[in-house]
């Protein structure tokens, strides 16, 4: 029988599992009522290894669990846990460790010959000079276990580079160069389909299908390849991000689990398939057609409007109105206090668009970002 053990829930998620008929579990952080799920496990799941086993430990009598599926990155290492606490299907825990560390990461794929930009160990502080000589500045300072640009910090003062300051993390020499990132269904070993997102405006907006530049289309979809075999994938689905110099394609980083930046919903409107019903059949070793091309184009615009107080909002119903905007969503109104954004993920709305050309997609793009205002006052002292 087929149940599934869910940690760090998506919507599409589970909205994908109760439109298969699969019966499901939830462990979240977050104590949000899901109707269609037999059980809520409310703890949290981005912990270590010891915690993860009893938190596992605890949901077992909620089982048996043919499958364990993470929705989240910070569920990768608890999810990798609990299959084996409950016996589901599973991987190697360095292949998991390698696509959840940015430091085993890089270190294994610089040893396949993967080519990536300059890093150094924060656990082996290095000198102020070997960063410049190394690395030069600014140079990038990230945490080691965290995705969607969280933590992200530029340096180029090498005297807060202390030893407690850069525990936990990796530094990388910074790349000038604009972005993409492929996204990959994996089943029987082998990669089923495979995606290019442009991050046309980075963190701000997204396009489905992508267009490359400084490498060709080819080239970026070999270098996914590559790290997918050096790292063992055998199933599920990646998010492989890459920088496009003149040298051409050079590696990011990957995540072993579905994109954030609404990118779902762009593969979805822009191939004809349904993403989370896809990645659900990956993971539980099932068939699925994908499209061999895409249909039409479509991009996400994210919104966030900056620190402050929302006093208004404006243009939000002739967005609404355009042709090619399939859905416009505003979580937030006027009175609203907004936190400065730290990361991807962190953002009040979207707009989605979905176009027959590339031009038409980008002038509808154009005219959503003159028409939709948000008007901000500083937060009071």
């Amino acid at each position: 029988m087929v149940r599934v053990l869910v940690v760090g829930p998506r919507n599409g998620l589970c909205d994908a599992l109760v439109a298969l008929g699969i019966p499901f579990v939830v462990w979240s952080e977050r104590g949000r009522r899901r109707p269609k799920a037999e059980h809520l496990h409310v703890a949290p799941v981005d912990v270590s290894r010891g915690a993860a086993k009893r938190e596992a430990e605890k949901l077992a009598e909620y089982g048996p669990f043919s499958h364990v599926i993470a929705g989240t990155e910070t569920a990768v290492l608890a999810a990798a846990v609990a299959r084996r606490v409950v016996g589901a299907r599973r991987y190697a825990h360095t292949t998991v460790i390698r696509c959840r560390d940015k430091l085993h990461m890089k270190n294994h794929l610089r040893g396949h010959g993967i080519p990536m930009t300059a890093f150094l160990d924060g656990r082996n502080p290095p000198s102020p000079s070997a960063i410049t000589r190394e690395l030069g500045l600014p140079a990038v300072l990230k945490p080691r276990m965290k995705s969607g640009a969280r933590g992200i910090k530029f340096v180029n003062d090498l005297s807060e580079m202390t030893p407690s300051r850069l525990r936990g993390q990796i530094l990388e020499k910074f790349v000038d160069a604009p972005e993409v990132s492929v996204e990959s269904f994996i089943g029987g070993g082998e990669v089923l389909f495979q995606n290019i997102t442009e991050y046309a405006q980075k963190t701000r907006v997204n396009v489905v299908p992508g267009a490359v530049s400084g490498a060709t289309p080819e080239a970026v979809l070999d270098l996914n390849r590559r790290v997918i075999q050096a790292l063992d994938i055998k199933w599920g689905m990646t998010h492989l991000e890459v920088y496009l110099t003149r040298e051409g394609p050079l590696f990011g980083e990957i995540a072993l689990r579905p994109p954030g930046g609404y990118i779902m919903d762009l593969l979805r409107l822009a191939w004809g398939f349904h993403p989370w019903i896809a990645y659900v059949a990956m993971e539980l070793d099932r068939p699925f057609a994908f499209g061999s091309r895409p249909l039409a184009h479509a991009a996400a615009l994210i919104l966030h409007p900056g620190e402050g107080t929302v006093s208004e909002i404006r243009g939000l119903d002739e967005v609404r109105a355009m042709d090619t905007v399939v859905s416009a969503e505003i979580r937030i109104g006027p009175g609203a206090r907004v936190e400065a954004r730290t990361g991807v993920g962190r953002d009040v709305g979207r707009v989605l668009m979905r176009a027959d050309s590339r031009p038409d997609l980008l002038r509808t793009l154009s005219e959503v970002d003159a028409t939709l205002r948000f008007s901000m006052v500083p937060f009071e002292e």
